[in-house]
C-alpha cells in the first residue's frame, strides 16, 4: 500500500508497506465529520422533552455515557481492526454506522410516543 500525504509547506511524505496505524489514524480523521454528525443526531432524542417530569439529570447521564461509549466504541473497532488486519477504513467506519443505526432507533422510538 502507498500513501502520500502532502504538508501545508508543500513537503510529501510516502508511506509504503502495511503500516496499518497510519492508514487507520487517516480513515478515522477522514471519518470524523460524519462521526460529529453522527453525535449530533444522538443529542436530539434527548433535547427533545415536553413533559416537566422526566429526570434532566438522567438524560444527561445517559446522553454523556452514550457519548463516552461512542468514543471509546470508535478506539476499540480501531485496535481490533488492527489486531485482526480488517481494512482501516472498515474499521473507522463500522462504530459510526452501528451508532447510526441506534440512533435513528431512539429517534423512531421518540417520535412514536
Amino acid at each position: 500500500i502507498k500513501v502520500t500525504f502532502i504538508s501545508r509547506d508543500g513537503k510529501k511524505t510516502i508511506v509504503e508497506g502495511n503500516h496499518g496505524d497510519t492508514l487507520l489514524d487517516l480513515a478515522q480523521k477522514n471519518n470524523n465529520p460524519f462521526a460529529v454528525l453522527v453525535m449530533v443526531l444522538m443529542a436530539l432524542p434527548f433535547a427533545n422533552t415536553r413533559d416537566r417530569q422526566s429526570g434532566i439529570g438522567k438524560k444527561v447521564f445517559f446522553g454523556i455515557m452514550l457519548g463516552l461509549s461512542f468514543h471509546l466504541g470508535n478506539r476499540l473497532f480501531g485496535h481490533i481492526g488492527l489486531l485482526n488486519a480488517w481494512p482501516p477504513f472498515l474499521s473507522a467506519v463500522i462504530p459510526t454506522i452501528g451508532f447510526l443505526a441506534l440512533t435513528t432507533w431512539m429517534m423512531g422510538k421518540k417520535l412514536k410516543n
